[in-house]
């Protein structure tokens, strides 16, 4: 992705604000595990590749989906901790141990800089599957 805002779409332009203004608010909210948002496209098609993705990620390189957010729908959805937990031992075949009052601060913080974008936040406590 292009730093440079003449080179992003509108919607690219206010992804990659997004993403940085989030990953700055939710730094070091956990003592184990990093969280990002991750990096739009130059050009979203309009908005249609507009989705980014929250992940959680262990020292050890295991990383997991805990949100998405879509600046050009104004959406954004975030996943409960049990949601998480039932994710990670399907995934890895154990829960990963992430502290529950960290990940109560993570969904706080998160969801206050989502709706500061002007986002519909939802919160999911289980995984649609196709």
């Amino acid at each position: 992705m292009s730093e440079d805002p003449d080179f992003q779409t509108e919607h690219a332009q206010k992804s990659a604000h997004l993403k940085s203004t989030f990953d700055a608010a939710v730094k070091g909210i956990f003592a184990d595990y990093d969280v990002d948002l991750t990096p739009p496209e130059e050009s979203t098609g309009g908005g249609v590749r507009a989705r980014q993705h929250m992940r959680l990620l262990a020292k050890d390189g295991q990383s997991l989906v805990v949100g998405a957010a879509n600046a050009a729908e104004g959406t954004a959805e975030l996943r409960t901790l049990g949601c998480m937990l039932e994710i990670s031992k399907e995934r890895f075949g154990k829960e990963l141990p992430i502290p529950a009052p960290e990940y109560m601060k993570f969904l706080d913080r998160a969801t206050d800089v989502l709706r500061t974008f002007g986002m519909k936040v939802s919160v999911v406590s289980t995984v649609k599957t196709k």
